[in-house]
């Protein structure tokens, strides 16, 4: 079955929806983080969660030689310092990383992590879904809400330093992205329990899926597919022209990629993040 949508002419560009994904990060960090903008790059900071990658990172890096995105790097680095934190991540304005930007983040302690961007082209709904399970508005239950994103920071962070207090940080700047009125999340429930999560981002036209999880007692149920369903349901009733969401290619993303793909989803892009070693 096709998704419906509304009569237009909207078709964007690979590069428009890898856009969409950067956009997203950008929207999302308002909520918690102080934005600046560097002359060649925007930076969000959160000097008390330092450990939240979500609130500490550069974007949109724009430089036309080797000197230029030198310099800039160095005003990077410099901002982070004044604000007594470290820069996470950075991404360039271009969806292909210009040579000079990858050749300088490598020296600089920063590493590839590339990440599929999907798009939805045909709608399959999933027949296995969880008969059981109850899916309700994550600002329905904040505290819910936050125990589980706390979990997947933890599961996400595995063997890093402090990794309590850092899945904290991470957990408290999830729950303030529900602050932003242009994403909708979802929490699934089974009985009394929180066992999956997921939110939408509507920038214009598209939606943006965002952090579909579900905790690891209780994957290969359905929960995820179900998850997923309430999701597309919510963009039906949006109208949105392209439904987009983002994938990493490591062998712990091969079961959501597969889930993506068989609901009818294809790949329509990429987006290259340049993590910090730890």
């Amino acid at each position: 079955m096709e998704l419906p949508i509304s009569q237009s002419s909207y078709a964007p560009s690979s590069d428009a929806l890898v856009r969409a994904i950067q956009r997203a990060d950008a929207v999302l960090a308002r909520t918690h983080s102080v934005e600046a903008d560097l002359d060649g790059a925007t930076v969000f900071t959160h000097p008390d969660r330092p450990a939240a990658v979500m609130g500490n990172f550069a974007c949109d890096l724009l430089a036309s030689s080797r000197d230029e995105t030198c310099a800039l790097l160095d005003r990077i680095e410099k901002h982070f310092r004044g604000q007594g934190t470290r820069c996470a991540w950075m991404t360039t304005s271009d969806a292909q990383t210009p040579p000079d930007f990858a050749d300088e983040l490598s020296k600089r302690g920063f590493v590839p992590s590339p990440r599929r961007v999907y798009q939805l082209v045909s709608w399959q709904r999933p027949t296995r879904q969880h008969a059981g399970l109850r899916v309700i508005p994550a600002r329905a239950d904040y505290p819910q809400a936050r125990t589980l994103l706390r979990t997947q920071a933890a599961e996400s962070l595995g063997r890093k330093p402090d990794v309590q207090a850092a899945a904290d940080q991470w957990a408290d700047c999830m729950i303030d992205q529900l602050d932003e009125p242009r994403i909708d999340a979802y929490l699934a429930r089974l009985g009394q329990q929180t066992v999956g999560y997921v939110g939408v981002l509507s920038l214009g036209q598209v939606g943006v899926l965002e952090n579909l999880y579900v905790h690891p007692d209780h994957r290969r149920q359905g929960v995820a597919r179900t998850l997923l369903s309430r999701a597309i349901d919510h963009c039906e009733r949006a109208l949105f022209e392209a439904i987009v969401v983002e994938c990493g290619e490591g062998e712990q993303d091969r079961p959501a990629a597969a889930l993506y793909e068989s609901a009818g989803f294809h790949v329509a892009g990429r987006i290259v993040r340049y993590v910090r070693k730890v």
